[in-house]
């Protein structure tokens, strides 16, 4: 743009003719709307997911294990931030197939998201981002596979089994057994768990809280000092509680 400035400046003290410098002037516009056009769809490309990339998409927000994560996510055990930091991230996914070149001859921005680059977060391609999030799911459903398996192996909570009904009680040692969840998730199997969890107190512990906890009084610090540091912050997480009912949850 400067380089056509200097050009059209030049030209109007050589005194060319006003449909020379006219001319010279569109023909830069039009260069830079051509080199605008190209840079703002590679953006809205990256930003956007696509037709096929909607539908998978869609076919996560309906994924069986992350049905089963909200209904287990009603069982007070469990670290529901996890699940709602997934659910979070996917819902801001956003999807736009529709921007044409036509489009941006008659805008500057996409009519039908209303893509504006200087107000998108620098973040990787919005199908990158979707793909984690499908490696995210299973591990997530793993990961309260595993502490739901973990806390009914303990002692404390399986002496509560035998207060379940039969058909209850049949469906939790078949998990136990099997070590996966059933599919579908019953009511039967919820309302089971949370009556063996019954008594159990959640303490949450946030991945800040615990390094401010292990870093306070400075670095670097002596295997000793670490471990008075988390003692003491520990004590303080649970006091006034019943420690043999305590389940920690790091969340």
């Amino acid at each position: 743009r400067l380089e056509a400035i200097k050009q059209a400046e030049e030209l109007i003290h050589r005194g060319e003719p006003p449909d020379t410098l006219r001319n010279k002037i569109n023909a830069e516009l039009s260069a830079l709307k051509k080199t605008y056009k190209e840079l703002y769809a590679r953006l809205h490309r990256k930003a956007r997911l696509n037709h096929n990339e909607d539908r998978r998409k869609s076919e996560l927000l309906n994924d069986t294990r992350l049905l089963n994560l909200r209904q287990l996510a009603t069982i007070e055990l469990m670290p529901v931030r996890k699940l709602r930091e997934f659910e979070e991230r996917l819902g801001r996914l956003k999807t736009c197939f529709a921007l044409t070149e036509k489009d941006l001859e008659a805008s500057p921005i996409c009519p039908h998201c209303k893509f504006r680059p200087r107000n998108e977060s620098a973040t990787p391609p919005a199908a990158t981002l979707l793909e984690d999030l499908e490696d995210r799911l299973e591990k997530l459903y793993e990961e309260w596979t595993k502490t739901l398996l973990e806390n009914l192996e303990d002692p404390t909570v399986r002496s509560n089994m035998a207060l379940l009904k039969l058909e209850e009680r049949e469906l939790v040692e078949d998990f136990l057994n099997e070590k996966r969840l059933p599919e579908p998730l019953s009511k039967t199997f919820i309302k089971a768990i949370k009556e063996i969890f019954t008594g159990l107190q959640k303490v949450a512990i946030t991945e800040k809280e615990l390094r401010d906890a292990l870093t306070f009084g400075g670095l670097p610090a002596t295997p000793e000092e670490i471990k008075h540091r988390f003692e003491n912050f520990l004590a303080e997480k649970i006091r006034g509680k019943d420690p043999g009912k305590v389940r920690i949850i790091v969340e």
